[in-house]
């Protein structure tokens, strides 16, 4: 993440960058990330997987 933000013109947003906190911490927490985990807090509050993939 920081290395990106170092090498691009545009840095991840504020939003961007605590999704891929959320999923870093579920990875590291589970093994893995599947479809269904975005029904589950925290990725839900956050709006879920649709809000994850409009991110990208």
């Amino acid at each position: 993440m920081f290395r990106h933000n170092a090498q691009r013109k545009t840095a991840f947003t504020e939003e961007q960058t605590t999704w891929l906190r959320l999923k870093k911490d579920h990875i590291a927490a589970s093994c893995s990330i599947e479809r269904d985990d975005f029904d589950c807090s925290p990725l839900s509050d956050r709006g879920g997987l649709q809000k994850s993939l409009g991110l990208a």
